[in-house]
């Protein structure tokens, strides 16, 4: 349906009325109408500025802080339409202050009279023609085309009515989002990048949401905002996966965030889990999921040592809290006496090191 946007009368008239809008209908919206007149349609070249018009005439509507009046009409001017002083405007001073704040140039002052000449002489706007009766509303209009009657009487801005589409951009109905591409042409079954973010548009062109979504590089997640998440952990179904910065899931690899070093299988699943790990030939050791690193870690055959990079150490001295080990050429910790390099050590139950030579 089409809706319009207007200053249109005052609480008792059109002169000499209270400031604001005392009945809530002094600037406010109403369905089309046949003007008795017809209505000239002038119309923003830029769909934004168009949008941005109809935007304007909305909060004029919905700001009670304005209101009728012939007497005042430059008050709207002075003030802004999200003004907090209660003021007054009349249909072409409110029309004329919507085009300065979506439109950012001033035509100058008008009435309905001469409004058409002075919006044209911007080079803002096309003559679309005029309108008469609502069948011709619905097929002509479209939200921000400024309506003036033919001969002097009124002017108001269409709020409600068909798009304005406006390329590279997203537009939203009562389904979700879709994005218009450079050709003005809805987006389906196809990823978008808008603002160094992904989104993916599906085969209805509707924007996906909260779900997972398939390229040629691997699995993607799009969050509920539709965007492809990215360097971040997301949970699903109860287990944990890990989005790159390319926002492509990790699989069979190591990831590193705040807390530590994890493993993702390769169905990407976080390894939550306490255990012994093999990657590549080494063995590693995870405790609640994150690489033990410069640790000790036990298994049913003894202590073994975990380097600064998380492998399980081999031949090797350790030095841990001011005390000196050795792991044995098998990766275990080393007890008693026994010969390394040639030299005869000695070590205690717990592996500290007691004598050597």
């Amino acid at each position: 349906m089409v809706t319009l946007g207007s200053a249109r009368w005052g609480e008792t008239g059109g002169y000499n009325q209270n400031p604001g809008d005392a009945s809530g209908q002094e600037v406010a919206t109403e369905p089309y109408y046949t003007h008795e007149y017809a209505w000239y349609i002038i119309r923003a070249k830029d769909p934004k500025q168009a949008n941005k018009l109809a935007e304007r005439m909305l909060a004029a509507c919905k700001n009670n802080n304005i209101g009728y009046d012939m007497n005042g009409r430059y008050g709207i001017i002075k003030y802004g339409i999200n003004t907090k002083t209660k003021t007054e405007a009349d249909c072409s001073s409110l029309v004329r202050q919507c085009v300065i704040e979506a439109c950012g140039k001033d035509p100058g002052d008008f009435t309905t009279l001469n409004e058409k000449t002075k919006l044209m002489a911007t080079g803002l706007f096309n003559d679309a023609g005029s309108c008469g009766s609502k069948a011709e509303a619905e097929s002509k209009l479209y939200t921000g085309d400024i309506l003036v009657s033919k001969k002097q009487g009124h002017t108001v801005i269409v709020t409600s009515a068909k798009a304005r589409i406006v390329p590279n951009s997203w537009q939203k109905d009562s389904k979700g989002w879709q994005y218009y591409d450079s050709k003005g042409n809805i987006t389906k079954s196809k990823w978008v990048e808008y603002k160094s973010d992904w989104y993916y548009l599906k085969s209805d062109g509707y924007m996906a949401a909260n779900q997972w979504q398939k390229d040629s590089k691997g699995w993607c997640y799009l969050d509920e905002t539709g965007k492809a998440v990215k360097s971040k952990w997301v949970k699903w179904k109860g287990y944990w996966y890990y989005l790159k910065p390319d926002c492509h899931m990790a699989v069979n690899q190591w990831v590193t965030d705040k807390k530590g070093t994890c493993w993702v299988d390769k169905k990407g699943k976080w390894l939550k889990a306490t255990k012994w790990l093999k990657v590549d030939g080494i063995w590693y050791h995870l405790t609640d999921g994150y690489m033990d690193k410069n640790a000790w870690a036990k298994d049913s055959h003894g202590w073994c040592w975990l380097g600064p990079d998380g492998k399980w150490a081999k031949s090797q001295w350790v030095t841990y809290k001011g005390e000196k080990y050795y792991v044995k050429a098998n990766g275990y910790m080393a007890t008693g006496t026994i010969v390394i390099d040639g030299k005869t050590y000695k070590f205690d139950k717990y592996g500290n090191l007691l004598s050597e030579g």
